[in-house]
């Protein structure tokens, strides 16, 4: 697999989601998700991102691959090392996975919403990575407002609150932009900045258990990075291709 140890600082490394189906659930915040009842899709064999994209490695891309310095980059209370970077928009998260293509000749990308949900739950349909019932001790969130305020490194509940496949932290901290477009789930780059992009997992400051879960789709304007709970993480499969 490629190494991006060797481009990234740690904490990075790659976790196998073997080819498999998820059913896609009509629970957006407003009714109008792309699915209008539950949708069965298979996915094919894939890489996920085992953490989410670091304060420590977006620098990297900054200083050397000529990244925007996102909102809240120079706030000691967002800017920790190994804490997610914050306040990104979908088209700079698209950017550096360009950036990380071209640094490696391999084709990085967000996930795409069945991705994302294959990675975070498994074969079994589960609602939370770790299983079927609400652990508040097992995420970073907000609900019943006993949130801590702010952003955790990528590996505070590693070993706790793992998916089936090693992916941590795919539940809170901070939600995680995906390929897919909000009303339509196309797989595709291209479109108008009026083509919100979905987002999964849930945040620091999300307030409801059932967002923070597997099924949850949240959607924003992909040039809509000023807010301190949207980050990603990438993906890698050898055959993707999206225009």
């Amino acid at each position: 697999m490629y190494k991006l140890d060797i481009i990234l600082p740690p904490p990075f490394d790659w976790c196998f989601i073997p080819q498999g189906q998820v059913t896609l659930m009509p629970r957006g915040l407003d009714g109008d998700l792309y699915i209008k009842q539950p949708m069965t899709v298979d996915v094919p064999a894939f890489y996920m991102a085992k953490y989410p994209i670091t304060n420590k490695q977006y620098a990297e891309y900054i200083h050397h691959g000529g990244g925007a310095i996102p909102f809240y980059w120079d706030s000691p209370h967002w800017n920790c090392d190994d804490c997610p970077v914050v306040a990104m928009t979908w088209y700079e998260a698209v950017k550096f996975c360009r950036w990380l293509s071209d640094k490696t000749g391999a084709i990085m990308m967000l996930p795409t919403d069945a991705m994302w949900q294959r990675a975070a739950q498994g074969d079994d349909n589960r609602a939370y990575p770790w299983g079927d019932v609400w652990d508040a001790s097992l995420c970073n969130h907000n609900v019943d407002k006993a949130g801590i305020g702010k952003t955790t490194p990528v590996y505070h509940y590693e070993g706790k609150s793992d998916s089936p496949y090693g992916c941590v932290d795919m539940a809170g901290n901070v939600w995680e932009w995906c390929i897919t477009k909000y009303r339509t789930g196309e797989n595709r780059l291209s479109g108008v900045h009026s083509d919100e992009r979905i987002l999964r997992g849930g945040s620091w400051y999300t307030t409801y258990a059932d967002r923070i879960g597997c099924l949850f789709s949240n959607r924003n304007n992909p040039l809509n990075g000023g807010y301190s709970n949207k980050g990603f993480r990438v993906a890698c499969f050898a055959n993707a291709d999206f225009e």
